[in-house]
């Protein structure tokens, strides 16, 4: 039932993400700091070796199957305009070369 609460709630579940990527980061600024760095570069380097947090949640969100189900009705939608707009131009050209 997730999966369709998150097809239809995105932004609860960028929510979840960033909380969920947050807890990890914290996780791990907390073992630098327990491993003796000081916080600001305890913080730095969980930032670094985490390799940037927007492409962590392009990733996340590339592998979950509502953003190929969301890319599928775009295209589709696509196609029907362009379907609908050729059709039309077709007509015209025909009507024209009719007349």
């Amino acid at each position: 039932m997730t999966w369709l609460r998150r097809l239809f709630h995105k932004g609860r579940a960028e929510s979840e993400l960033d909380k969920e990527l947050q807890f990890h980061l914290d996780g791990q600024i907390a073992s630098y700091v327990a491993g003796g760095l000081s916080p600001e570069e305890a913080s730095r380097r969980a930032r670094l070796g985490f390799g940037g947090i927007e492409r962590v949640k392009e990733e996340v969100r590339d592998t979950r199957w509502e953003t190929h189900l969301e890319i599928l009705f775009r295209d589709f939608r696509y196609a029907l305009r362009n379907l609908r707009t050729n059709r039309a131009q077709s007509r015209r050209r025909d009507l024209h070369r009719a007349g």
